[in-house]
């Protein structure tokens, strides 16, 4: 595991870096786009919300329009409703596994959910989608979730090759997507990101939880959002600056520390914030006060790995401070 560590000190931070990184790529598929066949398969993940115990949403069927044929759909393996939230960090559902499909070009890709956004019907088993609070469920509404579906913009392009083995998971975004409106109805309109499995790395972010004391009220809870590139122009999630993802803190703290856990990231670098009062920012609008606790920049390396990015707090003595360290080495390398 790669670790980048920020200590933080009054009006300083300095920037602590050990470890190789390790990239890695495999690829599958040949050159050929008009004939033949692939292979599909399909996960889901989540990147997650506060003030819900569970987010259960069942998938039905892809549906393929290529642009030469006639559509099709390919039912999902699991026909119960999947909790959402259990598939935080690396953990992913899979949908659809190794299945065999036209190579070609396609109009679009859809995936649909088993949802009635006008349904009240009582909930029974796992024959619909549910929001779970304190042992309840409560309707969970999906607004075009079965006729339309998620549509899946496919990355690198639409086409898909002769041979090409096609492995994608779809992160869907609960703090972007879930809300609860005036009347007491949870609506979901799903906001995803696509991945290639082909090459994506992990983060786990530490946290001193020192670092948002007084910083928020008792009842808000904090997350780590993480932005493409390195910025500074920290966007809330209804901003036009919204972060790529989010992750929630986990229940056990590691060494003292919370624990943050970011799953399939395309190897690059991003922008790290310890937000400390995200359960307060309302996707519904833009504008809302971030309070950041700490921030900074880590390379992801890709290769299914997973790097680390520890924020710390530092005791105000006469420690040196402003020193890189090799995790390994344990000597200062470089005054910044």
């Amino acid at each position: 595991m790669n670790r980048l560590t920020i200590k933080y000190w009054p009006g300083l931070a300095a920037i602590v870096a050990s470890g190789a990184l390790i990239a890695g790529c495999n690829s599958g598929g040949s050159s050929s786009d008009s004939e033949g066949e692939a292979t599909f398969s399909l996960a889901v993940t989540d990147a997650p919300v506060d003030k819900v115990d569970g987010v259960f949403v069942k998938f039905s069927e892809v549906t393929f329009n290529p642009r030469d044929g006639e559509p099709f759909t390919v039912p999902v393996e699991n026909p119960d409703a999947i909790n959402l939230l259990e598939l935080q960090g690396p953990e992913s559902e899979p949908l659809v596994t190794d299945e065999t499909i036209p190579a070609g070009t396609y109009n679009w890709i859809r995936l649909h959910l088993d949802a009635d956004e006008e349904s009240d019907i009582p909930l029974a088993g796992s024959e619909w989608s549910f929001i779970e609070i304190d042992g309840e469920r409560e309707n969970l509404f999906i607004p075009s979730g079965e006729q339309r579906g998620l549509q899946l913009n496919m990355p690198g392009g639409e086409t898909i090759s002769d041979g090409q083995n096609l492995r994608l998971v779809i992160d869907i975004d609960l703090r972007k997507s879930l809300t609860l409106t005036g009347d007491d109805r949870y609506i979901l309109r799903p906001v995803h990101r696509l991945v290639s499995l082909d090459n994506v790395g992990h983060l786990t972010v530490l946290a001193d939880p020192a670092l948002c004391e007084d910083e928020t009220a008792d009842n808000a809870t904090p997350a780590t959002y993480v932005y493409e590139g390195e910025t500074e122009n920290l966007g809330d999630i209804g901003s036009d600056n919204a972060p790529l993802t989010t992750a929630n803190r986990d229940d056990e703290a590691v060494e003292g520390r919370w624990q943050f856990r970011v799953g399939f990231l395309e190897p690059d670098t991003y922008t790290v914030a310890l937000v400390c009062n995200a359960s307060e920012d309302d996707p519904e609008e833009g504008g809302n006060e971030l309070i950041i606790g700490a921030q900074g920049s880590v390379d992801v390396s890709g290769g299914d790995t997973t790097d680390e990015l520890v924020f710390e707090t530092e005791p105000d003595d006469d420690d040196d401070v402003g020193e890189e360290t090799s995790e390994d080495e344990g000597e200062p390398t470089e005054e910044v």
